[in-house]
C-alpha cells in the first residue's frame, strides 16, 4: 500500500496510539535504532500498514542502496524505504514485571 492508497482504505482503529521511529544512515550508529525497531517489530509482531514510495523522498546521490557481498559475490541490493507498521504491545505491567 502507498500513501496515495491511504484515501481508498480505512485506518485500523488505535487508541492511545505512540509512534516509535528509528533512521538509518550515518545517525544509526551501528544500526541501534533500526535494530531496536525490528526487535519490536517482531517481538510485538507488527502489522505492516503501508510503505510510502522513496522515489518521492529519496536523493539516491546520498542515501544509497546498500550492497550486501558474500564471497565476493553480489548478494542482495537493499533500497532506502519507509515502512509504517502498527501492533498492540503488552500492558506496561507485563512489560516491567
Amino acid at each position: 500500500m502507498t500513501l496515495s492508497d491511504m484515501a481508498q482504505n480505512s485506518l485500523p482503529v488505535l487508541r492511545d496510539p505512540i509512534v516509535v521511529a528509528a533512521f538509518e544512515g550515518w545517525n544509526d550508529a551501528g544500526d541501534a535504532a533500526s535494530a531496536a525497531l525490528e526487535h519490536l517489530d517482531t517481538t510485538w509482531q507488527a502489522t505492516p500498514l503501508m510503505t510510502i514510495d522513496d522515489e518521492d523522498y529519496y536523493d539516491y546521490q546520498v542515501n544509497r542502496p546498500v550492497v550486501r557481498l558474500v564471497d565476493g559475490v553480489t548478494r542482495e541490493l537493499e533500497w532506502p524505504g519507509m515502512h509504517i507498521s502498527y501492533c498492540s504491545p503488552p500492558a506496561r505491567s507485563a512489560m516491567w514485571s
